[in-house]
């Protein structure tokens, strides 16, 4: 009897069945890692967005900080750069600020930052010369005088209104005593170092006055001996060295024939304010032995307090002269009497 096998379509048996059914089984597991993926990559993503933030902030505040620290040197370097304005062109002036007591052990000493103590001058002790300077010279004479005849200058104080200058009016005494120091209108000041403080304010220009105060300050000048220095420091509404010179200038032939020429160039204009040629006078080094100090009128009160101040620890004399009027007097003898200096009065003809 022929038995019949069973084809691809007939019936499938148990152990087909169950090989069919495992593959099924297979699949599921495939299918349960595949989906453990997607849940994974969430995950890191939002790690390292937070990450991503955390770093963002660190990098934002370093780059800050860096730019704060590159702005400041670039603020501190246009600073420095930066020109002084109203200088003019000068020489850049340099200051040191030290504290009281640098400045202290500077000076040897205790700093005494008080102000000092300007007593009232008493006028019955101070003396006084007074000089008769009379109106008789004018601008183009003297120049030609100066040209001709500046060497002519006296050796000695001498008798006042008694002989001869060789600029055209009575000598005054303006010699420099002997060579010991130097004159000036008759006042004799000890030393090798003068500074000559004078007025070209615009009331120097009435009676002569410009004339006779610039001849006797070149005889006065031509008199010194070639180791001693001076300055001029001509003052109205401000003060400035006389023709721009800074410093000390020795008294040899060129300092005096440099002087000539500058002291022709001086015009009366202006108001009446010695305060900034005494500021210039005291900031040289080495300060002066002496200060010839002349104004024909008045002044602010306070100038007196503001010399003494600049003169408290250089104690240098400061001889005082009231040229052609009076009306600074009171001041002038108070200043003479702090200052170890004297005090006198010209009188000039044609000014009352």
């Amino acid at each position: 009897m022929a038995h019949s096998t069973p084809t691809s379509n007939g019936p499938v048996g148990p152990r087909q069945a169950g090989a069919g059914a495992a593959t099924p089984a297979g699949s599921g597991a495939g299918a349960t890692a595949r989906s453990r993926t997607p849940v994974a990559v969430p995950r890191r993503a939002a790690g390292l967005r937070r990450w991503l933030r955390v770093s963002g902030a660190a990098g934002i505040a370093i780059s800050m900080a860096f730019h704060v620290m590159l702005l400041s040197a670039a603020a501190l370097v246009v600073l420095a750069a930066q020109p002084d304005d109203g200088a003019g062109g000068a020489a850049p002036v340099q200051f040191a600020v030290l504290n009281e007591s640098e400045l202290a052990e500077l000076g040897g000493g205790t700093l005494d930052t008080a102000s000092p103590e300007v007593p009232d001058a008493a006028p019955t002790n101070q003396p006084e010369i007074e000089i008769n300077v009379p109106d008789t010279l004018g601008l183009e004479s003297m120049r030609e005088a100066l040209s001709t005849n500046l060497g002519g200058a006296g050796d000695g104080a001498g008798d006042i209104g008694a002989g001869g200058d060789g600029l055209g009016f009575p000598g005054s005494g303006g010699g420099a005593g002997g060579g010991g120091g130097a004159g000036f209108f008759g006042v004799e000041a000890a030393g090798n170092r003068f500074a000559y403080i004078i007025d070209v304010s615009g009331s120097m220009a009435i009676g002569g006055k410009m004339d006779a105060m610039r001849s006797e300050l070149l005889r006065s000048i031509n008199a010194m001996q070639d180791q001693h220095s001076f300055i001029v420091v001509p003052f109205s509404t401000d003060a400035a060295p006389l023709g721009g010179r800074n410093g000390w200038i020795e008294a040899t032939d060129r300092g005096k024939s440099w002087t000539r020429r500058a002291a022709m160039d001086l015009q009366p204009v202006g108001g009446t304010n010695p305060s900034p040629g005494f500021f210039y006078v005291f900031s040289q080094r080495p300060r002066p032995d002496a200060i010839y100090f002349l104004t024909d009128g008045e002044f602010a009160p306070e100038v007196a307090a503001e010399i003494a101040g600049l003169n408290a620890q250089a104690d240098v004399p400061i001889h005082c002269i009231a040229f052609g009027t009076r009306e600074a007097e009171p001041l002038m003898r108070r200043i003479a009497q702090q200052s170890g200096g004297t005090y006198t009065f010209v009188s000039v003809g044609g000014v009352p």
